[in-house]
C-alpha cells in the first residue's frame, strides 16, 4: 500500500512511482497512517531502517488518503520554462518550494522565501548550465502536477527570490 525509501532514494524514480510523498518527522505521524492499514510494526522498523538514525526517510501517500497535513509533503509535478523548456520535478509546501530534476541524483530547488536569494541565485546558476540557456528563458514557471489530486492547485507559476539583477 505504501512505499518506504532513505532520503538518498528520493528521487524522479521515485516520484514516477507514487506522485505524493511525505518526509518522515513526527513519530505521531504512525499511528495516522497504521490507520490506513499499514502494519504498525513493518512501519516503524522501515522509519527506522531507511532513516538510518539521523536522516529522515519518506513514505509515500496513496492519492484516496488526501488530504493529509504534514510539515513536508512533496508532490510530483512537471514544468514548463518562459523558453519553453519542458522539465520534471517537485512542489513541496504548496509551491513555496520546487526542486526540478536535473540528474538521478542532482536537482536544482527553489524557494519564495526572500532570504534565499543567494541560494536561488546559485540554483539558477546550476539550471540554466544544464539547460544551456539564459536566465531570462527560465522564470516564470507554468507548473502542473503530474497526478489529479483531490482539493489541491494542479496548475500554478513560479517565481523564485532573485537578486534584483535577476530581474
Amino acid at each position: 500500500m505504501i512505499e518506504v525509501i532513505s532520503e538518498e532514494a528520493f528521487g524522479h524514480a521515485a516520484l514516477a512511482r507514487h506522485p505524493v510523498w511525505s518526509e518522515y518527522y513526527d513519530f505521531e505521524k504512525i499511528e495516522e497512517v497504521a490507520g490506513w492499514g499499514v502494519n504498525r510494526e513493518w512501519l516503524a522498523s522501515e522509519l527506522a531502517f531507511k532513516g538510518n538514525g539521523s536522516k529522515h526517510p519518506y513514505y509515500s501517500i496513496p492519492i484516496e488518503k488526501l488530504p493529509v497535513t504534514r510539515m513536508r509533503i512533496y508532490f510530483a509535478a512537471s514544468f514548463v520554462t518562459k523558453g519553453g523548456a519542458q522539465l520534471k520535478g517537485w512542489i513541496l509546501q504548496n509551491g513555496f518550494v520546487i526542486g526540478i530534476h536535473l540528474s538521478p541524483d542532482e536537482n536544482a530547488v527553489f524557494s519564495r522565501h526572500p532570504q534565499l536569494e543567494k541560494f536561488n541565485d546559485k540554483e539558477l546558476g546550476k539550471l540554466v548550465s544544464f539547460l544551456k540557456i539564459n536566465p531570462e528563458e527560465v522564470f516564470p514557471l507554468s507548473i502542473v502536477l503530474d497526478a489529479r489530486l483531490p482539493d489541491i492547485v494542479h496548475s500554478q507559476t513560479f517565481s523564485p527570490a532573485l537578486p534584483r539583477s535577476q530581474w
